[in-house]
């Protein structure tokens, strides 16, 4: 459970007699903060009707256990973090084919750009207290001929410079790019706050339904890791969590979150 402020309610409910297995929901609620990522472990197989609110007043910002006691035991893993926001742009690439027609480089549009935001936000703003605002997203014409696949060369060349200035990270939009083998549907440029995402994603790496959205989110983990100022690029070797160099997933567990947005 990633919580935030430094006064909160909180009840753990769920119905009567119910099988959870190892999940309960936590409901809160902060009088200093909007957010709140409500998602705790419980070490009982059944669950617990509690009617009573609990009062839990956090002393500070910190990684605490909580264990609540009705008959059996629930214990909560808490990170209490201050509200991160940053700015966002998306550009969306044209340029021109063989015969001189401008043509669409990507199959995503700034029509996507709201479910782009909604998702990055359940993954960040959920997890770790960081939400991201949208500055603008639009499409960007290069006059030239880049042929199907965009090169790292070409990109910081003639495509990063098509930024949004003022943003603090801009997303861009490619259809097919030419990464380096470490990173490869996408690539996160330190010096320039900008990144690259290919249009399928990363099939073998997230699970289908999250290919694509998964690329951004392990783009956006690099900006974060950068932005602390962390050493190496962030990259870890456990499996099925963000930015994972094996399988991942869109889930960030305790190190993660703390890397991103500790006190």
């Amino acid at each position: 459970m990633i919580a935030t402020g430094y006064r909160l309610r909180m009840c753990v409910s769920s119905k009567s007699n119910a099988s959870l297995g190892n999940t309960s929901t936590v409901a809160m609620e902060s009088k200093k903060v909007r957010s709140a990522m409500i998602n705790c472990c419980a070490c009982v197989q059944r669950c617990i009707a509690l009617r009573d609110w609990m009062a839990v007043r956090a002393a500070s910002r910190s990684l605490p256990k909580v264990s609540v006691f009705r008959n059996t035991a629930i214990k909560l893993e808490v990170a209490i973090l201050q509200r991160k926001d940053f700015t966002i742009a998306f550009r969306f690439l044209k340029h021109l084919d063989q015969s001189g027609k401008v043509i669409n480089a990507t199959k995503w549009t700034p029509d996507d750009v709201p479910w782009f935001l909604t998702r990055l936000n359940w993954v960040f703003g959920a997890q770790t207290n960081i939400f991201f605002t949208l500055v603008d997203a639009k499409w960007i014409t290069v006059q030239k001929a880049l042929g199907p696949k965009i090169s790292r060369d070409v990109f910081r060349k003639d495509i990063a410079p098509l930024k949004r200035r003022g943003a603090d990270l801009t997303c861009f939009l490619v259809g097919d790019y030419a990464a380096m083998d470490t990173e490869a549907a996408g690539e996160y440029l330190p010096d320039e706050q900008v990144f690259v995402v290919v249009d399928q994603g990363n099939p073998p790496v997230f699970d289908l339904g999250e290919a694509f959205i998964g690329v951004m989110a392990h783009e956006i983990g690099h900006f974060l890791h950068h932005k602390r100022n962390m050493p190496g690029s962030g990259h870890h070797n456990r499996s099925g969590i963000l930015l994972s160099s094996g399988m991942e997933s869109l889930s960030l567990d305790k190190q993660l979150v703390t890397n991103f947005n500790a006190w």
